[in-house]
């Protein structure tokens, strides 16, 4: 079972934390390895306008960082 797999069987629960379903599948992913920003817009169905505040948001927190033009998880 893939981390998408799991993540659709806890939906509830991983919504109530993050209350974000953007902000869980970018993180999700980027538990994969490391994405490039259409890569992430790809995966999550997003436009630019909706995942580059949720990155931004993300690197605020520390949970990732950018190194070149590719998103990691920190």
């Amino acid at each position: 079972m893939n981390h998408f797999e799991i993540y659709k069987k806890m939906d509830d629960d991983v919504q109530a934390r993050y209350r974000s379903r953007l902000l869980t599948e970018t993180l999700i992913s980027l538990n994969e390895g490391s994405k490039r920003l259409s890569q992430l817009r790809e995966i999550t169905g997003s436009t630019p306008q909706a995942i580059i505040p949720k990155l931004r948001k993300l690197e605020a927190d520390h949970l990732i960082e950018t190194k070149g033009r590719e998103y990691f998880l920190n």
